[in-house]
């Protein structure tokens, strides 16, 4: 597992660990979303394509609420506003590549804004 909290740099070293995350040698990421990442990233909306780089990686994710509750955001679930949606605001993502842990995951989601399969 990586826990990452860097004070909005979370994504420059998700993308310094391209290979590791490719080669699947971490189960479980976690990583903190803050307004920082707009200025790091140079992107109005720069959580998109973190999670679709990260899906095409082979991770799918999941907003943390601060319950235990989780709302899925990888495609075809994507939507900028779900974390506001569902009272993700202050909250990490969690994404796995493992069907068993992603399996759980899902399990935990609290009235999905979308099902796998619908989008």
């Amino acid at each position: 597992m990586l826990a990452l909290d860097l004070a909005g740099e979370d994504p420059l070293v998700l993308k310094g660990m391209a290979q590791t995350l490719a080669d699947h040698r971490v189960d479980v990421v976690e990583f903190e979303f803050n307004r920082k990442w707009k200025a790091v990233l140079r992107s109005p909306r720069p959580m998109e394509p973190i999670v679709e780089w990260l899906r095409q990686l082979g991770y799918i994710c999941f907003w943390q609420g601060n319950k235990g509750a989780l709302a899925q955001i990888s495609a075809p679930c994507y939507v900028e506003e779900t974390r506001n949606r569902f009272g993700f605001a202050r909250s990490n993502a969690v994404c796995s590549h493992r069907q068993d842990i992603i399996s759980v995951f899902r399990s935990c989601q609290r009235a999905p804004f979308c099902k796998p399969g619908e989008a």
